[in-house]
């Protein structure tokens, strides 16, 4: 039992397994304090003990940071940090281990090394690993996976060195992209996708990636292969419907939104995915239409207001999608536009003969 396994290491403290068994069962409780306690204790007593300074790493970056995907796992790069100073001891613990496994690393921790940097916001350092990773890795004749880990649990399934490097490939595009360099990180998914062609949700990644980097048409191509390969289709709708909102309509820049929305809404499946999609078009396409009567509230022109009129009429048939998506501001963009319907159509009846 636990508490004979912590009976055990009081009268043999140089029992690095007992120690990392009793480490691994702490943390899968979350008492992460004491596991690192523990760990700590050991490369106290034996400094070159590589295993020990890992799960040292494992455990802190579990503690220095909001997961939820367990320890040892690859740490997500959009976790937020909750305890700087454990992360830094990762960071510190997996530097450790480069230094005495140089020749035999497990590829998840230096992905869990890359990322920790990224998490205390050190890009420049993030990158500098990820670069060292990929060295490391290239000239290892035995770079880890389906070793044992802490309490007799197998790391990760038998990679090829071509997997791993597309993942260190992976991990650095997320690197790029907090740096907002996103065609550098379209140039490593490549990268990664090259290397490994099975590689998880390598489209969906890179569709994102080329969205940010302003190529639509490519990210569309590679959402709709995600799509195919299995991704969630209202995951790419928010997706889209988040870039188009954030990059261009709160810009004023509509006939961009629109574009986006218009795919977004090729890809939504949920009714309420759907509906906030329609409204936001809806609400786009009023807002353009607005517009171009306001430039031409002076002059009245034909062409104008033929334009103004051919945008106020795409807003009722996506408001008629919309379902009850903000219903009372439906109502007076319903009751605005049945206005300036009326109005288009007496300017172009005066100005267009």
């Amino acid at each position: 039992s636990f508490e004979l396994y912590r009976e055990y290491l009081n009268f043999n403290p140089d029992d690095a397994d007992v120690r990392l068994n009793i480490a691994f069962k702490l943390a899968t409780t979350e008492a992460f304090a004491e596991a690192i306690a523990i760990l700590q204790e050991g490369v106290e007593r034996d400094d070159s003990n590589a295993a020990l300074w890992e799960y040292l790493g494992n455990v802190a970056l579990a503690k220095g940071t909001a997961r939820t995907d367990g320890v040892g796992e690859e740490a997500a790069p959009e976790q937020a940090v909750s305890d700087p100073e454990s992360v830094r001891l990762a960071v510190e613990a997996y530097d450790r281990v480069l230094t005495l496994r140089g020749d035999s690393i497990n590829p998840a921790m230096v992905q869990n090394l890359i990322a920790a940097n990224m998490e205390l916001g050190d890009l420049d350092k993030a990158l500098q690993y990820s670069e060292r990773g990929l060295q490391l890795i290239e000239a290892a004749a035995d770079v880890g996976g389906g070793e044992e880990t802490a309490g007799g649990e197998e790391a990760a399934p038998s990679q090829t060195k071509e997997q791993i490097l597309a993942g260190i490939h992976s991990v650095r595009a997320d690197v790029f992209s907090r740096m907002e360099d996103y065609s550098q990180g379209v140039s490593e998914m490549e990268l990664a996708m090259a290397l490994d062609p099975e590689l998880p949700n390598a489209y969906w990644k890179r569709g994102n990636l080329r969205l940010k980097a302003g190529d639509s048409d490519g990210a569309i191509s590679d959402f709709r292969a995600a799509v195919d390969a299995g991704s969630d289709p209202d995951q790419i709708a928010n997706s889209l419907f988040a870039t188009g909102y954030q990059e261009h309509f709160q810009k004023g820049q509509y006939n961009q939104a629109i574009a986006l929305f218009e795919v977004a809404g090729e890809f939504a499946q949920s009714p309420q995915t759907a509906q906030q999609i329609h409204f936001f078009m809806a609400y786009g396409f009023y807002q353009q239409a607005s517009a171009i009567d306001a430039a031409n509230e002076q002059n009245e022109a034909c062409g104008p207001a033929q334009r103004a009129l051919r945008a106020f009429q795409q807003v009722l048939p996506h408001l008629g999608q919309a379902g009850n998506y903000q219903a009372q501001s439906q109502g007076q963009i319903r009751e605005a536009v049945d206005v300036q319907i009326y109005r288009q159509e007496q300017i172009i009846r005066a100005a267009c003969n």
